[in-house]
């Protein structure tokens, strides 16, 4: 995936840890408009490409937007912190990886940064004139000025935040208030995650999608080894780690520049033989049955070896 070089237009402090950086495409580099629920890879300082989700706000339509959640004990988010307007950044994408469904309603559940995703989405369901309703949850009133900012009207929202004194949301509540035919959609923090997942689970909720890129530690996943087709090599990957961290540890170093998830697209790999286990959040049906292709950052294998084409 090719990288954009960016400029840092505008940085908007919505409290200390709550930031937005407004990336615009340096002279030079084409603008992509991104398709509502879609992500960009931001290039940190060692090469890992790390997802954010992207929107865009008034007046900066032709940039690409992000928040940030600065955690100065991030492994990520503190790259950020000595990052300032005027400096250039490398981003890959950008790629739709959440919306894509054709619902007769949406709710939209959102913990802090999380709200990114819907932004978009929001500002396409209104210029279709679509029922959709946002349940948002910050860490205190500050945040509440992200609608201000993007425009998205105060009777779309629902807001709680954790220095108030009103309940705080009830994902249960709030799955069972949809109608059918509507489409239930989560972007948070784990433990927003996980309960949205475990309730809608537990009210047989079909329509329930969730943004999430966190990395999941592999476990009870079986070894089995890649033949490099190029180089004729055989890899072993272990039950704890992924293709791309076996061929880093094998001294492979092409694909340094991976999310580790499956969203960014940059691992994406030809297969010669074998049968993927997608995990991907990239790849339609159609293209997965096809089994052409796979990202190693986070799929594994079906078969006790798969060739790829590296």
């Amino acid at each position: 995936m090719d990288e954009i070089t960016v400029t840092v237009k505008k940085i908007y402090r919505i409290t200390h840890t709550f930031v937005i950086f407004v990336l615009c495409p340096k002279e030079g580099n084409h603008y992509i408009d991104p398709e509502p629920g879609s992500i960009i890879g931001v290039k940190m300082w060692d090469g890992i490409i790390v997802p954010y989700s992207v929107f865009s706000l008034p007046g900066y339509e032709a940039c690409y937007c992000i928040a940030v959640r600065i955690n100065y004990d991030g492994e990520f988010s503190k790259y950020f912190i000595t990052i300032g307007e005027g400096e250039n950044l490398y981003i890959t994408g950008p790629v739709q990886s959440f919306y894509n469904r054709n619902n007769t309603g949406y709710i939209f559940i959102a913990g802090g940064v999380g709200i990114t995703p819907f932004i978009s989405m929001a500002k396409q369901l209104d210029d279709e004139n679509k029922k959709y309703h946002i349940y948002f949850s910050g860490r205190n009133k500050d945040e509440d000025c992200i609608f201000d900012i993007s425009m998205i009207p105060r009777d779309r929202v629902t807001s709680r935040y954790s220095d108030s004194d009103l309940p705080r949301l009830n994902i249960k509540t709030i799955l069972n208030s949809g109608q059918a035919g509507y489409g239930f959609y989560c972007c948070g923090p784990e433990s927003m995650i996980n309960d949205f997942e475990e309730s809608s689970t537990s009210l047989n909720i079909c329509d329930a999608y969730v943004e999430n890129f966190k990395k999941d530690k592999l476990t009870n996943d079986r070894q089995f080894n890649v033949h490099l087709k190029k180089s004729d090599a055989i890899i072993t990957v272990k039950s704890d780690e992924s293709i791309t961290q076996a061929l880093r540890r094998s001294g492979f170093n092409a694909f340094k520049s991976v999310c580790g998830v499956g969203v960014c697209g940059a691992c994406e790999t030809k297969i010669i033989d074998g049968v993927p286990d997608h995990r991907d959040s990239i790849l339609t049906s159609k293209e997965r049955l096809s089994g052409d292709v796979m990202m190693i950052c986070c799929s594994r294998s079906k078969t006790e070896v798969i060739t790829l084409d590296l």
